[in-house]
């Protein structure tokens, strides 16, 4: 079974979405699952990862060259998918087959 997330999923929008519909999605999903929003340490990791994923879902939906590799199903680790993709308050760096986020709140 693939391990690729769905990332039309992640930000609940439809493949047919428009680049407008993705940011708002990302937009309500980000200020809804921020990190610094919740206290408790569980409820904060919980947040974290679910924070990374939706920026993760993002960053390649947002972008018309790697939504339209990602729509053909190509692996966008084998392009160097990590390499250089950014969002302003965040840092990507490839790691052995994954992505690392470093974010930068405040």
């Amino acid at each position: 079974m693939s391990k690729r997330k769905d990332y039309y999923k992640v930000l609940g929008v439809d493949i047919s979405a428009s680049t407008r519909d993705i940011k708002k999605a990302y937009k309500d999903l980000a200020r809804q699952y921020h990190p610094d929003k919740v206290h408790s340490s569980k409820e904060k990791a919980e947040n974290e990862d679910k924070f990374r994923e939706i920026a993760e879902a993002y960053e390649v939906l947002n972008d018309d060259e790697k939504r339209g590799a990602y729509d053909r199903g190509e692996d966008l680790d084998q392009q160097g998918g990590g390499g250089g993709w950014g969002h302003p308050g965040q840092h990507f760096q490839q790691q052995q087959g994954g992505f690392q986020y470093t974010f930068h709140f405040g």
